[in-house]
C-alpha cells in the first residue's frame, strides 16, 4: 500500500491542473453547441442564466468534488469506500466511473472524426466548399463507412492511452498546457461567426 502511495502521479504545476480540469470540465458542448443554442435562445439572456446556473450548482460541486478529492486521496470507488465504509455509497462511485466511461465512448469518436477532418483540411479537401449543403454532404460520406470512423476512433484512443500512460504530470498536465489554450483561441476566434449566424438563422425563421 505505502509503494502504492509513493507512486501516486501528482501535478507539476498548478497552471497545468486548472488547465486540465477546465478542460474536463468546460466541456464539448460550450464550445461545439453553446454558440448555437445561445442564438436560439435569447442571446444574452440565455448567456445570464447559463452563468447564475454555473455559480449557483456548477461552482458548489466543483469545490466539492476538489476539497473530497483531496481530502480522501482515493478513486471514486475508495472515496465513497472511506467517506461511508461498510455502506453502499461505494455504487455511486461505480456508476463515476460508468459514467466517464460513456462520455468517453461519445468523445472519443467525436474526437476521431475531428482528427479526420484536420487531415481533410491540410489536404485541401475543403476548397471550393461554400455552402451548408456541400459541407453536410461531405460529413455524411465521411461518416457513412464504418471502417474509417472506427478506424479514428481507434487513433484517438491510442494517442488518449499514450498520454494517460506517461502520468499525470509528464502525460495529461503537458498536453492540457498545449491543447488548452489552442481550444481557448478556437474559442475567442469561432465564438462572434457563431452567433452572427445563428442570430441569421432565427430571424429567418421568423
Amino acid at each position: 500500500m505505502a509503494n502504492i502511495e509513493q507512486t501516486r502521479g501528482i501535478w507539476g504545476t498548478k497552471i497545468g491542473f486548472i488547465l486540465a480540469a477546465s478542460g474536463s470540465a468546460i466541456g464539448l458542448g460550450n464550445i461545439w453547441r453553446f454558440p448555437f443554442v445561445a442564438g436560439q435562445n435569447g442571446g444574452a439572456v440565455f448567456v445570464f442564466f447559463y452563468i447564475i446556473f454555473v455559480i449557483v450548482i456548477g461552482l458548489p460541486v466543483l469545490l466539492s468534488e476538489l476539497t473530497i478529492g483531496r481530502s480522501t486521496q482515493k478513486n471514486p470507488v475508495g472515496t465513497f469506500e472511506k467517506l461511508a465504509p461498510g455502506s453502499q455509497w461505494k455504487l455511486v462511485g461505480g456508476l463515476s466511473v460508468f459514467m466517464n466511461m460513456s462520455v468517453l465512448s461519445f468523445y472519443a469518436l467525436i474526437a476521431g472524426l475531428a482528427v479526420g477532418y484536420f487531415f481533410k483540411i491540410l489536404f485541401g479537401n475543403f476548397s471550393g466548399i461554400t455552402t451548408g449543403a456541400q459541407s453536410d454532404q461531405i460529413f455524411s460520406l465521411f461518416t457513412s463507412n464504418p471502417i474509417v470512423t472506427v478506424g479514428l476512433l481507434m487513433v484517438f484512443m491510442i494517442i488518449t492511452a499514450f498520454v494517460v500512460i506517461r502520468g499525470v504530470s509528464s502525460g495529461i498536465e503537458k498536453i492540457s498546457k498545449i491543447l488548452m489554450p489552442d481550444a481557448g483561441s478556437l474559442f475567442i476566434t469561432d465564438r462572434p461567426g457563431n452567433l452572427c449566424c445563428n442570430s441569421g438563422r432565427g430571424q429567418k425563421r421568423t
